[in-house]
């Protein structure tokens, strides 16, 4: 009899051990259902993004301590940056990762509660409540809230290649420094002002295009029909002026709507040259509609 409820307990040990994740395992797998919605395996586009971090050598390797190593470089440099030619990937990644809300309303409330995922979620949301978000911040709070053997699960995992770019706010989602650490930006070109579209930012955080004062959802719009004659060869191109002052979350919304005009633009064009959507085009095929259709921005130095 002692040995049977020593092996009961033994397996009842064994599916704690096993189910120490299980909210991040439920969440994980919905996210993976709704990436082969989005036509693309998560695993794989995951690994892609990892590796290109790694390419770059802003992650050492793919092990957790290497991802503690690379929140406190943020934190050290108080900047993020996104490795070349992945941004496409990281777009698709997440998407999908900031599903995750969707599929935290499918798990049992008190699993949630007591998991891991809630804990980092409550030391971001006061950082927001101390108007304290920034890469940096949030790059604190997953020192703070997860171990290296937390950012070996895939969720983590996940979360670490897009998190800090995105800060959980669609606003946020640009991979840029924050405008008080850019230096030796160089001048814009000399060029015809009719061939330069102006995004400013006044002492007041108020938003100016091409002199005219617009609310920040409305530069997609105005840009796209502007983006259209943008071609390969000219000199034509969108100059972003900004202040010491002007907020991250601002900063960040100018480059992500530029970013949504763009894309866009190049759907329109694709449908034109190609009767598909750009995302169905090869990487080859992309790349040269890119080319004949740019989006050149150039950045003054903050004032």
């Amino acid at each position: 009899m002692r040995n049977l409820l020593f092996i009961a307990s033994l397996l009842l040990l064994a599916s704690c051990s096993s189910n120490e994740y299980e909210a991040e395992d439920q969440l994980y797998a919905c996210l993976e259902k709704k990436a082969q919605k989005e036509g693309f395996n998560l695993d794989n586009e995951v690994e892609k993004l990892e590796s290109a971090f790694i390419k770059a050598g802003l992650l050492k390797s793919d092990s957790g301590e290497d991802k503690i190593a690379y929140f406190k470089k943020v934190i050290e440099k108080g900047q993020i940056s996104l490795p070349h030619g992945s941004f496409d990937t990281y777009k698709n990644v997440q998407k999908v990762f900031f599903q995750w809300s969707d599929c935290k309303n499918g798990l049992d409330d008190e699993l949630y509660q007591g998991s891991r995922i809630k804990r980092l979620q409550d030391a971001v949301n006061e950082s927001i409540a101390k108007g304290t978000i920034s890469p940096v911040a949030g790059a604190q709070a997953l020192l703070d809230q997860l171990t290296a053997e937390d950012l070996e699960h895939p969720f983590f995992r996940t979360l670490t290649l897009v998190f800090l770019a995105s800060m959980l706010e669609k606003d946020t989602s640009y991979i840029r420094s924050i405008p008080k650490k850019l230096k030796n930006v160089p001048p814009a070109p000399v060029v015809d002002p009719k061939d330069i579209t102006t995004i400013a930012v006044n002492d007041s955080n108020r938003l100016t295009f091409n002199g005219e004062f617009i609310n920040p959802d409305e530069i997609t719009v105005q840009l796209v029909p502007i983006l259209k004659q943008f071609e390969e060869n000219d000199e034509q191109h969108i100059r972003i002026q900004v202040k010491q002052n002007t907020t991250y979350k601002l900063f960040a919304k100018i480059h992500s709507s530029i970013e949504a005009a763009h894309q866009e633009v190049l759907n329109y064009f694709s449908q034109i040259e190609h009767k598909k959507s750009f995302k169905q085009l090869t990487e080859e095929e992309q790349n040269e509609l890119k080319k004949k259709h740019p989006a050149r921005v150039v950045e003054g130095k903050p004032d």
